[in-house]
């Protein structure tokens, strides 16, 4: 890790610095977890936000149906895409990134467009990426078999995990 580009961090002593990276290094060291803990918070969410969705526009179906295609195009958009961007991040190297808006350019989306918005706006944009467009294409896909809903509803429905993922990124965006 590099703190040359952080006047805060330049001024800590060494034993500052090395505590630092202690901390954070025990935090790392649970990463798997964390990550796992929130991929499964974040299908869930998506779950019961396609399950109230369907249940509003009158679809058919179980609810389990439901989460089980949620969590089954989930695979695409949150599983594949983190993996795609931990392998291109650790093809880069950890120093090639500086602040969260460089983690937020690693991926191919939206966000591309508009290099220079503020960090809300990149973080919106960021959600909108081939993968996410391609998790919610299976899921209107699924939903038109498994709901009898039109065309229409299908994809509003699809899109509201993605459209809630874009306004919390925007929401928490530094």
């Amino acid at each position: 890790m590099t703190f040359a580009n952080n006047a805060s961090q330049n001024a800590m002593s060494l034993e500052q610095k090395t505590a630092m990276l202690s901390a954070v290094a025990a935090v790392l060291s649970w990463d798997w977890a964390i990550s796992a803990a929130f991929a499964a918070l974040l299908v869930a969410v998506q779950a019961a936000i396609v399950c109230l969705a369907v249940l509003v526009a009158h679809g058919r179906g179980r609810p389990a149906q439901h989460f089980s295609l949620v969590t089954n195009t989930s695979l695409i958009g949150v599983g594949l895409a983190a993996l795609l961007q931990g392998t291109l991040i650790h093809l880069r190297g950890v120093d090639a990134y500086q602040s969260a808006n460089d983690l937020i350019m690693t991926l191919p989306s939206a966000a591309w467009l508009l290099p220079n918005s503020t960090a809300a706006v990149l973080a919106a944009l960021s959600t909108l990426n081939p993968l996410s467009v391609w998790a919610a294409s299976l899921l209107t896909y699924g939903l038109k078999q498994a709901t009898c809903l039109p065309v229409g509803g299908a994809i509003l429905i699809a899109m509201l995990p993605t459209a809630t993922s874009a306004a919390l990124s925007a929401l928490y965006a530094r």
